[in-house]
């Protein structure tokens, strides 16, 4: 899978041009090109708070879902491997140019995950660890996590000590969706909770 494709929006390091605001796409009813969404959300008066696995939230207000859709040409089964495998893992994992020279997949709910994306030297070489800790997965549909950045034992730290900006969430709930469209095409979804409304976002 190339590296551009799979990448979620993590850090806020892009974001692509031209989105537009409104909800998330039920994964069901997306249909047609690839599209990124940033999606303003309202907090519900009297709704539930989020339960864990469950990547439907009522989130303070001015906060934003971050959402990228792609259309990837390779069966379901592969495309949920790329997530999953640690081998596949390092092969996309962090933008164009940088590196992942580890992932520790500890992929079932509860599990926690190590990731590091390794920055080239032009962007001053250092490594960036996150632990992905999963809340909910059904398997060829769908998984939710919490990212949060650690350090390279997967203690969480804060990302003002990572070097990054101050406006990015100490932690972030992420829902990927997998929907089959024929034997070898996938429509993949990263959908990216509760991002304050800031210039970071």
């Amino acid at each position: 899978m190339p590296r551009s494709v799979l990448l979620p929006l993590a850090f806020g390091m892009s974001v692509a041009a031209g989105c537009d605001c409104h909800p998330p796409p039920n994964a069901a009813d997306a249909e047609g090109d690839p599209v990124d969404q940033v999606a303003g959300t309202n907090p519900s008066p009297s709704g539930p708070a989020t339960a864990p696995g469950e990547a439907i939230v009522n989130p303070e207000p001015n906060t934003r879902d971050l959402v990228v859709t792609r259309v990837l040409a390779a069966p379901v089964e592969q495309v949920w491997r790329a997530w999953s495998d640690s081998a596949l893992v390092m092969q996309w994992w962090g933008p164009m140019g940088f590196t992942c020279p580890v992932a520790r997949m500890d992929f079932r709910e509860t599990g926690t995950s190590l990731v590091c994306m390794r920055a080239p030297k032009e962007f001053g070489g250092q490594d960036m660890y996150n632990t992905w800790t999963y809340e909910k997965i059904v398997p060829m549909s769908r998984f939710v996590y919490v990212h949060r950045f650690s350090d390279k034992d997967g203690n969480a730290i804060d990302p003002v000590k990572a070097g990054l900006s101050p406006e990015i969430p100490k932690e972030m709930r992420h829902e990927v969706r997998f929907r089959e469209l024929s034997k070898d095409k996938t429509e993949l979804s990263v959908i990216e909770y509760g991002w304050p409304a800031c210039p970071m976002m």
